[in-house]
């Protein structure tokens, strides 16, 4: 089950999560990286200062918080981009409504809650 959410809207909440549930590991999905940058990292910098508390690993395109929490700011509309994080177990992602539903099931299948970890709160879509 997907719930809608405006896009500008995807950052504050994922930021609020991140600080609410420690250890919460947060996937926001772009189309294309300059989408990305453009709606959410660069914004991210620009607003809050990188929250001034948080790591960013610009090599991963993660931010890392201090609780543990991370949001990894991941883009692609193609199957081939949701392999390049296979493996990987998320207990959210906001995802861009214009990438194929196909691609976003993809997405939807490693979002997994962790025993004794932050609770799984699905899949948000723009």
């Amino acid at each position: 089950m997907y719930t809608h959410m405006d896009k500008s809207l995807f950052l504050a909440d994922a930021i609020s999560n991140a600080l609410e549930y420690p250890g919460i590991r947060i996937g926001i999905v772009s189309r294309n990286y300059p989408e990305s940058q453009q709606d959410f990292v660069y914004p991210l910098f620009t607003n809050a200062g990188g929250l001034g508390i948080s790591t960013w690993i610009q090599n991963k395109y993660k931010l890392k918080l201090p609780n543990g929490s991370v949001i990894h700011f991941l883009y692609g509309d193609t199957l081939e981009s949701v392999y390049r994080i296979a493996g990987a177990e998320f207990q959210v992602f906001y995802i861009d409504g214009r990438i194929p539903f196909e691609v976003i099931k993809n997405y939807e299948c490693r979002v997994r809650g962790l025993r004794d970890g932050p609770p799984t709160l699905g899949v948000f879509l723009s």
